[in-house]
């Protein structure tokens, strides 16, 4: 078990004593005095509990909602056989999240993803995809890789989702007619929002939608339509009620400042959504959340994350 570079000192101090605690110290004749017939399985079970426990604890005491000492997003890098992907990416990487949480938890696996009930979730993600070139059914590259770029409003998620991408890396994930393998998992550091009205640029597509309950039918708005601003809103304000966050909403708003208007397939379903630049308003702890979890809809399939540039 590795420790990835992310963690601070304090945590592999920590980690590192309680290796040694449940491990034990090696006493006369370098043999160890300390459970020393204690269950393999059952030992490393016990050491990727507390490890977890260490981080999330120290994670804790420094990302917090009114803007901490530190934020993260995680930076993956995928390398692939051959250099397309499909033009269902959402398709993709939904099927590649749950075959990584399955790899970690299978309680987080339900929790996310059981096809009994809808689940809102606290993630979004953004591509980076060079030199892309959409055609009618894959997305040509320039390079034979990719990068995704994930955020999570909810920390120990967070933690539990790096260490599931930890179990993909170097294992060839197949797609149609190609495959990709997972070679990096990096944590990067983000600033965290100190004000209360920001400049965004939507890395991914930003998706405003109205449910209509008397229909059940959903109709999606672009940043050029009028009611743009306040579908957004209530996209906002039905996210934060839902996943019992306490920050306020009522003073949220969004503004296109450059705006485009794009066509993406959203599982099979051509939908439209927005890219561009936007100015956001609300309070402090309520932005810190949106850049973590993104803005709008269908966030936890590849919508809605942006960074802030000023």
């Amino acid at each position: 078990m590795t420790i990835n570079r992310f963690f601070d000192k304090r945590l592999v101090f920590t980690f590192r004593n309680v290796f040694k605690i449940i491990y034990g110290k090696k006493g006369k004749n370098n043999k160890k005095i300390i459970l020393k017939n204690y269950p393999t399985r059952l030992l490393e079970k016990n050491v990727m509990t507390i490890y977890m426990m260490c981080a999330n604890l120290i994670m804790q005491s420094q990302i917090n909602y009114e803007g901490g000492e530190k934020m993260y997003q995680i930076k993956l890098r995928f390398k692939l056989e051959y250099p397309f992907l499909p033009k269902e990416m959402d398709r993709l990487f939904t099927s590649f999240l749950k075959a990584a949480t399955k790899n970690i938890s299978e309680d987080l696996y339900q929790r996310l993803y059981d096809k009994s009930r809808s689940i809102m979730k606290m993630f979004t993600y953004a591509y980076f995809l060079p030199g892309a070139k959409f055609t009618d059914d894959k997305i040509l590259l320039d390079k034979d890789e990719f990068m995704v770029f994930f955020t999570d409003a909810d920390d120990k998620e967070f933690l539990y989702l790096f260490n599931a991408f930890q179990t993909m890396k170097f294992r060839h994930y197949s797609m149609n007619k190609n495959s990709m393998q997972l070679i990096s998992v990096y944590i990067q550091n983000i600033n965290d929002i100190t004000d209360d009205e920001i400049i965004i640029k939507m890395q991914s597509p930003l998706l405003a939608r109205y449910h209509d309950n008397d229909t059940n039918s959903d109709s999606y708005y672009t940043f050029d339509k009028d009611e743009f601003s306040d579908v957004v809103k209530e996209n906002v304000k039905i996210f934060i009620q839902r996943m019992n966050i306490p920050v306020e909403t009522d003073d949220f708003s969004i503004q296109a400042i450059k705006g485009k208007k794009v066509v993406i397939p959203v599982f099979g379903r051509n939908t439209d959504a927005s890219l561009g630049i936007f100015k956001l308003k609300g309070s402090v702890a309520l932005l810190n959340v949106l850049q973590r979890s993104g803005i709008g809809v269908r966030r936890s399939t590849g919508n809605g994350k942006f960074e802030v540039l000023g």
